[in-house]
């Protein structure tokens, strides 16, 4: 009988001591970048000048051309970095606009942080902004990106906004996360709660995307596709229309792309044709 006791406690001791790291796991999984180890260096097909700020902390990339048409701000998606928005920086500076890309907090060669969100992310964007003396710019974000962006739009006069597979509700991201990573709720679904204990003091309505979307006032641009892994194309493709019918929007558009993942909607004919026909018109 003791031995069948103690073998009891064993077992009950492992399956708990388990269930606590990998709840450490999956908390660190919604709330950080958990591919750290791929930061490594970054390489760009064209010339582009690595700079620093906040003692180091935070990695960004300059071009600045000759006889430019203007900025645009190129932020890239979670567990990615600048050089992932290369091919876009590209079709940019062919276009003869100057560039900023910003490695995210706990991305690229930017140094890991405790609070890698579009909130803070966002915020370093604008410190960056005010020190290189960039106005007017274009702001263009892919996913983690966007709403960056968007938190950027309240802070920066800008001219235009282009979102790629953005959320119209924080929230949403951690259970589409959920999904995406094949993390059971029944086991875990309790972790995002927390995350929202933690981030009490942040008004989650006020600041989510859909609602930040009725006071932009540029031209805007939402891209979605139908073969999105991540979020539900057919839930935010209804949500952002309705947003754009709502607030009879003379400038804003969602534009769905019908043959590409997540983060590759530039490589749709559609992007580079919808982003030329908006270049040329403000």
């Amino acid at each position: 009988m003791p031995e069948i006791l103690e073998f009891f406690i064993f077992i009950t001791t492992f399956i708990i001591i388990t269930y606590i790291l990998l709840s450490l796991v999956v908390f660190f999984v919604l709330t950080n970048n958990p591919i750290l180890w791929r930061k490594g260096t970054s390489n760009f097909p064209f010339p582009i000048t690595l700079k620093y700020i906040n003692d180091n902390k935070t990695a960004y990339w300059i071009h600045n051309q000759e006889n430019s048409k203007g900025w645009v701000i190129l932020l890239h998606y979670y567990v990615g970095k600048s050089e992932s928005m290369a091919e876009r920086g590209k079709f940019y500076l062919d276009n003869g606009y100057s560039l900023l890309l910003v490695d995210g907090p706990s991305h690229g060669l930017t140094k890991f942080s405790w609070r890698a969100t579009a909130v803070h992310y966002s915020t370093t964007v604008l410190e960056i902004i005010e020190k290189e003396k960039i106005a007017n710019p274009i702001l263009h974000g892919v996913s983690f990106g966007s709403t960056a962006c968007l938190f950027l739009s309240k802070m920066v006069i800008y001219k235009a906004l282009i979102l790629e597979s953005s959320t119209y509700s924080i929230k949403n991201i951690f259970w589409s996360l959920f999904h995406y990573i094949h993390i059971p709720k029944w086991l875990f679904g309790w972790i995002p709660y927390v995350i929202f204990f933690r981030y009490r003091n942040f008004d989650w309505e006020r600041n989510n995307p859909s609602n930040l979307l009725r006071f932009v006032d540029a031209p805007i641009l939402i891209f979605h596709t139908k073969k999105d892994n991540i979020f539900d194309y057919e839930r935010h493709a209804e949500i952002f229309r309705k947003i754009f019918s709502s607030n009879n929007y003379d400038y804003g558009r969602f534009i769905t792309i019908e043959d590409t993942t997540h983060t590759e909607i530039n490589k749709s004919p559609v992007w580079e044709e919808t982003i030329n026909t908006l270049l040329s018109e403000i």
